[in-house]
């Protein structure tokens, strides 16, 4: 059985299908420990940021980003990039 620890505390599903601890794992965007049930470590789950080089950055933020900066179409993009 493979068991995910965060804080030191149990958490998430439980059980030998150690594919859905880690699709769960994936969701939660947390460190964490994987362990067996007899508490040995068999690792740990450091997730990947969001955005690498602004670690801190939230889904909430990007989407606020996305909503208040101005849209243009593709087009207008690579005109205004030169290419057109």
């Amino acid at each position: 059985m493979v068991i995910a620890y965060i804080g030191g505390q149990p958490v998430g599903p439980q059980g030998p299908d150690s594919t859905a601890v880690l699709a769960w794992l994936a969701v939660q965007q947390q460190e964490a420990e994987l362990r067996t049930d007899d508490g040995r470590v068999l690792g740990r789950f450091v997730p990947e940021p969001i955005v690498p080089w602004e670690p801190g950055v939230t889904r909430e933020e990007l989407k606020r980003r996305a909503h208040e900066s101005p849209r243009m179409t593709l087009d207008d993009f690579w005109k205004k990039m030169g290419v057109k």
